[in-house]
């Protein structure tokens, strides 16, 4: 796969989305926000846990996680390394978002600027309840508390 090179010192939040948006933007066949193989292709959030993989608490709990829990650890991820909130991450981590609006919002990120997507339909998934229950399971293996 290719991939641009880490600054040294590089930091969460803004430094974190322009180092995401020069890679996809550079290199946009190793992005994919509709469906990500390890090691081919990741989404926004993907890149976030490679920056910084130690925000992958994923990484601490045994294999038995369901796939639903793993994408939740990978946006929890995605959240602290962007510096961005629940509703910003719901729209920017989105599926149905096209390549276009992720490359603008992470512009807007790396600018310190607020993200700009245009709000979900009310149906779509909570992630504050499910982040809850993954936190309390993943605090359960580790026997210690995870705080996010």
């Amino acid at each position: 796969m290719n991939i641009i090179p880490v600054p040294q010192g590089i930091q969460p939040g803004p430094q974190a989305a322009q180092w995401i948006y020069d890679q996809i933007t550079t290199h946009p066949e190793t992005h994919n926000q509709h469906h990500w193989e390890c090691g081919t292709t990741r989404c926004v959030a993907g890149w976030a846990a490679y920056l910084f993989p130690q925000e992958l608490y994923i990484r601490s709990v045994p294999d038995e996680i369901d796939p639903w829990e793993k994408t939740l650890a990978y946006v929890t991820a995605g959240m602290h390394v962007l510096g961005i909130g629940e509703d910003e991450a719901r729209r920017l981590f989105s599926t149905d978002i096209s390549g276009d609006k992720v490359c603008a919002a992470l512009k807007e990120i790396a600018n310190g600027d607020p993200v700009s997507l245009p709000p979900l339909d009310e149906s779509d998934y909570e992630i504050l309840p499910a982040r809850q229950a993954l936190r309390d399971k993943i605090t359960g293996y580790m026997h210690t508390p995870v705080s996010w």
